[in-house]
Order: structure tokens, then C-alpha cells, then sequence
């Protein structure tokens, strides 16, 4: 489903423009039928159908007792993102940046609406539940809307981006960016960049699972004959049909999450 959001303002003064949506899917119950909603929102370059295996009845989120809305992450080829803009919108510019702030805001507004067509009140989340940019999210929803939100569950993730995560975010993007198909004179690419793709996939398997992934062979319980057949046959194939785009869109958005500007960079206050 996809909840409207053209006219949307960005917290970079940029307004979404007709055609902008929220993608989502509602689990369980529907809203203000249920114990509770439970907001589980998407990590980078996952989208809703992927995040099912954790939802369902007697699952973690269980949907014998709550409702489940999962919100798709703007930027990440669901949701309003570069792939999903007309190719006249895609030459004039794409936003510089879709904040966490600024998912966290439509969230709400489609949290809002949902009630409104169930005659429901707005009640606080019993739980948001998000792992990495899903957990940025989940704090975000604590510190911006603190009265909203009843707990959070916040897996592999952090309150904002820190220097190291950071240098990796660094890397992966100037992987996409060294292919020929990045045009920096208009700050999209011009084809798929497949080398560039190829590139990003590779570094960030050296990142994405613990270093006790590869030390102590814990690819070998998953089925996979060595490290080198794991990068290929895991991490190349899932990034090899991204939107390089969509990817640079994401990135933007998790370099720049920070809880703390709520509270004039004091992140202990937040």
C-alpha cells in the first residue's frame, strides 16, 4: 500500500512533489483492533516483504496480540525514491537529502491517517522494533516523539552515525561513484553502474557480518564452501540489480542520521 505524500516538506526545504508515496504493509488486526501497533521500519535496501520472517503469530512480532505496520524506508526503490521519479524529475534533481527525521515524520502522519480511517485514537506504539537504519529510525521515534512511543528495540544500530561508520559509508559511495556511469555534473548515474555495483558489494561484505563470520568459518554453517564463495554468491548477487541511485540515497540518509540535533549536539540530553 503507499500513503500519499506529495507536498511533504524535507527538513532541506525541498516539498515532494505528486506522485511521492510511503509504501507500507499493515500485519495482524487492523489498527485500533489489536493490544497495540508495533512499527517496524525498513533497514538500508530492504524492503517490507523481506523483514516477514519476523512477523506472523507467535513470531517476534506477534500478530495474535498486536498490528504490525512496516514502513519502507524513502530512497530505497519502494517508497518515494530516485528509481521511482519520472525521468524529466530525475534530470532536474533529486532532494539532498531525506533525512531519518524526515521518514520519522511521514511515518507518523501515516500512523495518524491509519487511525483516522479506523475512527481510532492515536495511541503511543507499543514498540518500534528496527535493526541497523531501522534501529536509527527507532531512536529517532523515541527522541522526537517521546510521548508517542512506549519502548524500542533498537538491533545493530545507534542513536547517529559515528566516524567509523562513517569512513564505511565513505568507501561503499566512492566505490559507486568511480565507475564511468556516475556523471558528477548532474549527481546521478547515467546507466547502471555494474563494475561500481560490483565494487560495493565486495567492501561491504567486510563490514555487513562480524569479523567471526570469517575467522572463526561461520559461513560454513550457512552452506557456503569458503569467504570468497560467500562475497560471490551473497553479498555481489544482492547488490548486482540495485539502483545505484536509490543506494547514494540511502547512504546520504544514514551518514546524516543524529538524535542529537534535537537537542543542540548534546547526544547524552537526547
Amino acid at each position: 500500500q503507499h500513503f500519499d505524500l506529495a507536498g511533504f516538506e524535507l527538513a532541506c526545504g525541498h516539498a515532494l512533489p505528486a506522485g511521492a508515496t510511503l509504501a507500507y504493509k499493515v500485519h495482524g488486526p487492523p489498527v485500533g483492533a489489536s493490544k497495540g501497533v508495533i512499527l517496524h521500519p525498513t533497514s538500508f535496501d530492504a524492503v517490507h516483504d523481506e523483514l516477514e520472517y519476523s512477523i506472523g503469530e507467535g513470531q517476534t512480532l506477534d500478530t495474535s496480540a498486536y498490528t504490525v505496520v512496516v514502513p519502507n524506508l524513502l530512497g530505497n526503490g519502494v517508497s518515494y525514491s530516485p528509481s521511482r521519479m519520472r525521468h524529466a524529475e530525475r534530470l532536474a534533481g533529486y532532494p539532498p537529502l531525506l533525512s531519518i527525521g524526515d521518514n520519522v515524520r511521514a511515518q507518523h502522519l501515516l500512523l495518524e491517517h491509519l487511525h483516522a480511517a479506523r475512527g481510532a485514537p492515536m495511541a503511543p506504539l507499543s514498540l518500534v522494533y528496527g535493526y541497523s537504519m531501522g534501529a536509527l529510525q527507532a531512536y529517532e521515534w523515541a527522541v522526537a516523539h517521546p510521548d508517542h512511543v512506549e519502548r524500542i528495540a533498537a538491533v545493530c544500530g545507534a542513536a547517529r552515525c559515528g566516524e567509523l561508520n562513517g569512513v564505511f559509508l565513505r568507501s561503499i559511495e566512492e566505490a559507486l561513484k568511480a565507475d564511468a556511469a556516475w556523471d558528477a555534473s548532474r549527481g546521478h548515474f547515467t546507466t547502471r553502474p555494474d563494475r561500481g555495483l560490483r565494487a560495493f558489494g565486495s567492501i561491504y561484505a567486510g563490514w555487513g557480518v562480524g569479523a567471526g563470520w570469517y575467522t572463526q568459518r561461520g559461513y560454513a554453517s550457512a552452506g557456503f564452501e569458503c569467504a570468497e564463495a560467500f562475497v560471490r554468491d551473497s553479498y555481489l548477487p544482492a547488490f548486482a540489480n540495485c539502483d545505484a541511485d536509490d543506494l547514494l540515497s540511502q547512504i546520504r540518509t544514514w551518514r546524516h542520521a543524529d538524535v542529537s540535533r534535537h537537542t543542540g549536539g548534546d547526544l547524552a540530553a537526547a
